[in-house]
This record gives C-alpha cells, sequence and structure tokens, in this order.
C-alpha cells in the first residue's frame, strides 16, 4: 500500500526495503512527482475500507513489485501500550502511537511479467494468498 501526505501510517516503510517499493513499483505522485509513502499491507484499513464502502471484491496489483522480496508483512493488528486492536482504533491519537503486528509470508521471487491468467502465477503467490486471513464479504 502507498499514500501521499502526512498523516498516521502504522505500516509505514521508512528503510530500504521501502525505497525497493517506491523505485520498482514507480511510486511517484502523478501531478506532483512526489514520492508516496510505502507500507506493508494493512488489513485492519482493509477491513475497515471493505466495512465502510460495501467492498464485494478487491484488486490486488504490483504483484511484480513483491516478487523482489523473500519475505511479505501484512499487518493483521496493532498495539497500543498493552491494548490490541484487530480494528482502526476510535480516536486518530492512538493510531499515530499504533504498532503494528506483523504475520510474514513467504514470497515468491519470480518474474511475473509473462503471467496473463491466474494459473500463470507461481505457485507459491497462491498459497500466500490464501493464508491471509479472510475479509468478511470481500473475496
Amino acid at each position: 500500500m502507498t499514500r501521499v501526505g502526512s498523516g498516521p501510517m502504522p505500516t509505514e516503510v521508512t528503510d530500504e526495503q521501502g525505497d525497493m517499493l517506491v523505485e520498482l513499483g514507480h511510486e511517484y505522485g502523478t501531478n506532483t512527482g512526489r514520492r508516496r509513502r510505502p507500507g506493508w499491507l494493512d488489513l485492519v484499513l482493509l477491513r475497515h475500507a471493505v466495512r465502510l464502502n460495501s467492498l464485494s471484491e478487491i484488486a490486488v496489483t504490483k504483484l511484480d513489485v513483491l516478487s523482489a522480496f523473500d519475505t511479505l508483512k501484512v499487518c493483521v493488528a496493532y498495539r497500543d501500550g498493552d491494548a490490541l486492536y484487530e480494528h482502526v482504533p476510535y480516536h486518530q491519537s492512538v493510531l499515530h502511537r499504533a504498532q503494528p503486528i506483523y504475520r510474514e509470508l513467504p514470497g515468491w521471487r519470480s518474474d511475473l511479467s509473462g503471467a496473463r491468467t491466474v494459473s500463470d502465477l507461481p505457485k507459491q503467490l497462491a498459497l500466500t494468498s490464501r493464508s491471509l486471513p479472510s475479509t468478511p464479504a470481500c473475496r
């Protein structure tokens, strides 16, 4: 996931991996050319977006960018002190302090440029996507 502008983003990646996500994914603003802020998949925010927008499907893009990583991180909850949040906290101040709780998944390290159908994708990618926690009402 990426975003522009300020504000809380618990899964933001600010190290070399973040630079890699930006460069491989060409993550720069269309109008301003400003660098986007990269982060790992945040299932807490994704579940919130699904509920808020009544989504029935989600398109997953940029899988080729993720092929560069041996492991992928997926945020499954947030921690703020002793509190554990599996939903978006009600107060933005909590979101600013929240520490992501990650589940690490194996990467697939495959060239996806020739993939045209789901069956063309590496088996490891299918296993990785199936191991993600399900999001209610969305496939």
